[in-house]
């Protein structure tokens, strides 16, 4: 959700990087007249799937750890007297 939100920002932002000469709205502006409606969201599917791949390792990563120390914590304590 958030990279759909926040993609076109990033295409506009690159954008402004290879082309500092044009600035703000006339930058949109030929972008959209040049590209279409469409050129704010290219990319998004690249961007879309680099979050999925990155959440999905976290969430991973994050239950694998969880479990672990869930054994560790529940494991009974043998006292030597």
């Amino acid at each position: 959700m958030t990279s759909m939100l926040l993609h076109p920002l990033d295409v506009f932002k690159v954008r402004l990087q290879m082309y500092p000469e044009v600035w703000g709205i006339s930058l949109l502006r030929n972008m959209l007249r040049c590209e279409g409606i469409r050129a704010p969201f290219t990319g998004l599917s690249a961007s879309i799937l680099r979050q999925t791949t990155y959440t999905a390792t976290r969430l991973g990563t994050y239950y694998c750890m969880y479990e672990h120390q869930k054994r560790l914590v529940s494991m009974p304590k043998i006292r030597v007297k």
